[in-house]
């Protein structure tokens, strides 16, 4: 339940910026904003992967 809540609000959070990007225009500090924040919800989703094996087992 934890991951799939996490991969639903990733996948809206993307849409936001995507539409972001259009009303903006892409720039390099929205590109690296971007960059991190994605970097942020892999790990979170790795971490939470982990944790639900480690449940499992």
């Amino acid at each position: 339940m934890i991951t799939a809540n996490l991969i639903v609000s990733s996948l809206s959070l993307l849409v936001l910026l995507a539409y972001g990007w259009r009303a903006a225009g892409v720039s390099r500090q929205l590109k690296t904003v971007v960059g991190v924040v994605l970097t942020i919800i892999q790990q979170a989703a790795a971490n939470a992967q982990k944790e639900q094996g480690n449940a499992g087992n």
